[in-house]
């Protein structure tokens, strides 16, 4: 950092899991690729202090060596955890718990003026900085709250005919309050299903509980429920090799949410190109919880709907450019706030953020501001 700054050079910062739509990327720049497969971690009785490179499968590992695990971690574990923390954050465990930077206790963030400080994440930097999209500095470590390992799952489905059949159907989690629920969903084909249920210590706990929400059409116990999602997520995009993702999310409360689904299964009818799947989730606030300034889900319960198109390398991205367009005109006209790690999301860009940017000495050369490319893959 030290050295762009002394030369002018344009600095951006890659953390897996926030560049999909080529945010991290910068011409005639340095880009900083901030990854790590071995955790840099350590536990202090609930809470863990670990790096921003750290991947969420080797803090996964690491933690689960001692019987603890993170309260919320992506479905796709080789993203790392200062990338998530850089666009929000979140998993089938939101539910319970929320997004990633809900859950911060305190962070060690590198500035542009070559500082390092640790703040508490009610501090108003660490609260631009979560979700902040890199524009104020690198998140280098941080601290956060685990949970008890929980390797027996409860693995409830159900399947509906249309997206909204199933975005309707979601509103009972708001009255649920148990912390070992999790839930998933998903739209792909003509059919929209939902994975749901309960994480217990062991076998026996998990097949004696009784399941929150309505019946199950199937009910059975799995194990190992982040590993497993990791597998599945791994597995469907393997499955479209040397594709353009253009992937674009919205949160949005619970009427809007179904509004926004109700659209996609009108556009479906109607001809416009269909994402390959649309994937959904809950988050819920934490009680008395001030969320970070750019946090997407700052309602006391809020929907995620993602739209992904896979486009064939040798297919032009101009008709499914259009599609999506169109979908985040509708979620904005709803009251949706953007996931920004997707296609077309811009980063953050305010008053506040400019006055915090020149602060920490973040203007012109770190982190300066792109509009995004849809030709990037």
């Amino acid at each position: 950092m030290a050295e762009c700054r002394e030369r002018g050079l344009p600095l951006v910062v890659r953390g897996a899991g926030h560049s999909c739509g080529g945010q991290s990327l910068g011409e005639g720049g340095v880009v900083l690729w901030n990854r790590s497969d071995v955790a840099d971690a350590r536990l202090e009785g609930d809470e863990v202090e670990v790096s921003g490179r750290t991947t969420w499968n080797a803090l996964e590992a690491f933690l689960g060596a001692r019987d603890r695990t993170p309260l919320v971690m992506p479905d796709h574990l080789d993203l790392t955890v200062g990338g998530t923390l850089s666009v929000g954050g979140y998993g089938v465990r939101s539910v319970a718990w929320g997004s990633q930077v809900d859950r911060v206790r305190s962070l060690r963030l590198i500035t542009p003026d070559s500082n390092a400080r640790w703040l508490d994440a009610t501090d108003p930097l660490a609260r631009h900085a979560l979700a902040g999209l890199g524009r104020v500095g690198v998140i280098e470590r941080v601290r956060m709250s685990t949970a008890p390992r929980r390797p027996a799952v409860r693995w409830c489905t159900r399947e509906f005919t249309s997206l909204a059949g199933l975005a309707a159907w979601m509103h009972w989690v708001e009255a649920e309050t148990a912390d070992n629920l999790w839930i998933d969903a998903w739209h792909e084909g003509d059919t929209a299903t939902a994975e749901w249920g309960i994480e217990a210590p062991d076998r026996a706990t998990a097949k004696a509980a009784t399941v929150p929400g309505p019946p199950p059409q199937q009910d059975a116990i799995a194990w190992h429920l982040p590993l497993r999602l990791h597998d599945q997520r791994s597995r469907w995009v393997a499955s479209f090799p040397r594709h353009r993702r253009l992937w674009v999310d919205y949160m949005l409360p619970h009427g809007p949410f179904v509004q926004l689904c109700e659209f996609l299964d009108r556009a479906r009818i109607d001809g416009s190109p269909s994402p390959n799947a649309v994937y959904v989730l809950a988050s819920r606030l934490p009680p008395k919880h001030e969320p970070a300034v750019y946090s997407p889900s700052p309602w006391p319960m809020s929907y995620g709907v993602g739209a992904y198109f896979m486009v064939h390398p040798d297919r032009s991205t101009a008709e499914v450019e259009a599609a999506l367009l169109r979908f985040a005109d509708e979620a904005r006209r709803l009251g949706g706030r953007p996931y920004r790690y997707g296609w077309g999301a811009r980063a953050p860009q305010d008053e506040a953020m400019t006055e915090l940017r020149r602060r920490v000495g973040a203007e012109p050369w770190f982190a300066p501001l792109s509009p995004p490319s849809a030709s990037r893959p």
